[in-house]
């Protein structure tokens, strides 16, 4: 199952009660509320705001999620 090649995978061995949505776990999780990037753990939209705010030019890096998003 599905499930049990995640767990054969040792991801969640270091998550505190979660999946790794970015390794192994994808197909797992039917859909993602929110930005892609804050669930992995960098919100890239927020930190290239606050880096043209202080004028430095930002190119985010966009990821293509591997759940539907809603």
């Amino acid at each position: 199952s599905v499930n049990e090649a995640y767990l054969q995978t040792n991801d969640w061995t270091d998550k505190a009660g979660a999946w790794s949505i970015q390794s192994g776990a994808a197909p797992l999780i039917a859909y993602i509320k929110g930005n892609y990037d804050t669930i992995v753990g960098l919100p890239s939209h927020l930190l290239t705001a606050l880096l043209q705010e202080q004028g430095v030019s930002a190119n985010p890096l966009r990821l293509t999620p591997p759940v539907p998003q809603r």
